[in-house]
């Protein structure tokens, strides 16, 4: 009566051997103390094996990076983390010095290159060190030690920027457009040398599951991690070179355009940025409220990156409209 005041029709009840969607298993031996009734397959059961091999599979599909920390040649040893920042400079530089024929056409460029990346080594060894003071505090002598690794590419820009003034004021060179070319170049440096740290795994991050590009290290003199982690340093290698590119093609654009200048805006604007977010993945001591060195330093940059880039871009539509007003006036 009640299915009918309802408006539905009234279905007889039938023995589950008679319902189309229900399965009667029968027993099919001692093992099997009573008959069971299977829903479709909602209520079937994965054999136990079947858990053991999916975890083998997702362990065969992580990555182990056997990697030896240093290139030995007969009884020299050179750590690739050395190597490859070398070679990141030589490219970097090349590049840099390619851009600033678009403006400098003499040899004033070398010394001024120079400069920038013996400030950058300083400011990034002094940043390392600070960072790591309990290690280095008893080892006054290794203070200066960075061929045997150790930098921290965040306090590079500092070291860079001051030496590259100097020099430019020196050799009167045009400030904003040397800066510019010079993070162009240092954007791809920093690229080419992250492959090093990949080899080496000196810089440490936090475990990573569930994502096949997991890592570890399985060399016994590596000085990576042995237990699965975030390849934190590809990330940031390939970070950098999404930086160049994006770089290389804003200054393309804004070139020969004052101000200058905002190439190197755009650079602490995205590799400050960067640093702050990916610093989140590493394993580094605390520096300051909780903030490790690198994320102080990324945050600052990327402030002032997003202050000067606007500013830069508002005074060009300035100086555009005055060129236009002069324009009509005479």
């Amino acid at each position: 009566m009640g299915a009918l005041v309802r408006g539905r029709p009234v279905l007889p009840r039938l023995s589950p051997r008679r319902r189309p969607d229900v399965r009667v298993r029968t027993p099919r031996g001692s093992d099997h103390r009573r008959a069971g009734i299977r829903r479709g397959h909602h209520g079937a059961r994965a054999p136990p094996h079947a858990g053991a091999g999916h975890e083998a599979h997702a362990d065969r599909s992580l990555i182990d990076l056997p990697f030896d920390p240093n290139l030995h040649l007969g009884s020299t040893s050179i750590a690739w983390h050395s190597i490859f920042s070398l070679v990141g400079m030589i490219v970097g530089s090349f590049v840099s010095f390619r851009c600033a024929r678009y403006l400098v056409k003499d040899d004033r460029i070398y010394p001024f290159a120079i400069a920038v990346v013996v400030g950058g080594l300083v400011a990034a060894r002094i940043a390392h060190v600070s960072d790591n003071w309990n290690v280095y505090a008893g080892r006054p002598f290794e203070l200066v030690a960075f061929w045997n690794g150790g930098i921290a590419t965040t306090g590079a820009p500092i070291g860079s920027s001051i030496a590259g003034y100097v020099m430019a004021r020196r050799l009167r060179l045009p400030l904003g457009f040397m800066f510019d070319i010079s993070v162009i170049g240092i954007a791809l440096g920093e690229a080419v040398g992250r492959i090093g740290d990949v080899i080496n795994g000196e810089h440490h991050a936090v475990a990573c599951t569930g994502l096949a590009w997991c890592v570890r290290y399985t060399n016994p003199a590596t000085l990576g991690q042995t237990d699965y982690v975030h390849p934190i340093a590809a990330y940031d290698g390939l970070i950098m070179l999404a930086i160049f590119v994006v770089l290389l093609a804003y200054w393309r654009r804004v070139r020969g355009r004052p101000p200058e200048g905002r190439a190197y805006s755009a650079y602490l604007l995205l590799f400050g940025g960067a640093r702050f977010l990916t610093s989140f993945l590493r394993v580094d001591p605390i520096f300051l409220a909780g903030w490790q060195e690198a994320q102080v330093l990324g945050f600052l940059y990327a402030i002032g990156g997003a202050v000067m880039v606007p500013v830069l871009s508002a005074r060009e539509r300035l100086d555009r409209a005055g060129t236009r007003g002069t324009t009509t006036s005479e």
